[in-house]
């Protein structure tokens, strides 16, 4: 791994890292998420924008309101959806951390009970990396935990 300086890395966009890099990242302690995560408040707003869409179009085909009350109602809505997504997100990237930081709090019971399953994927795949990463300091201690 080339050497980083970095402690978090926030992915803009997605897949901005391989997924080995990403391995390699956090097991040399930088913390950081899957882009899905990092980018989740851009799909929370299209499902509520979805979502809000379909219930209006019902209400525009029931003859309720017309397309243009639809769009004034929409425009009139995106501060309160803003607001919604913004606490969403922040909610989940605060239970993500939380949860991170009592699974690495030294008893590594994540760490003990995916083993197997990295020694099975290491398996499979039968790389030089699999192989370096399960040789490295955490992962024999969850190995033999």
């Amino acid at each position: 791994m080339a050497p980083t300086f970095a402690r978090v890395i926030g992915e803009g966009g997605n897949l901005g890292m391989t997924q080995r890099g990403r391995i390699e990242a956090a097991l040399n302690g930088v913390l950081l998420n899957t882009d899905f995560i990092d980018n989740s408040a851009g799909v929370d707003t299209s499902d509520h924008e979805v979502n809000i869409k379909i219930l209006l179009n019902d209400a525009v085909h029931r003859g309720e309101m017309t397309v243009a009350q639809r769009n004034e109602l929409l425009r009139a809505m995106t501060d309160e959806v803003e607001r919604l997504v913004l606490i969403d997100n922040y909610r989940q990237n605060d239970a993500i951390s939380i949860m991170e930081r009592m699974s690495v709090s030294g008893s590594a019971p994540n760490s003990t009970s995916s083993a197997p399953l990295n020694r099975r994927a290491c398996l499979i795949a039968r790389s030089s990396f699999c192989r370096a990463t399960m040789s490295s300091p955490s992962a024999r201690r969850a190995v033999s935990a």
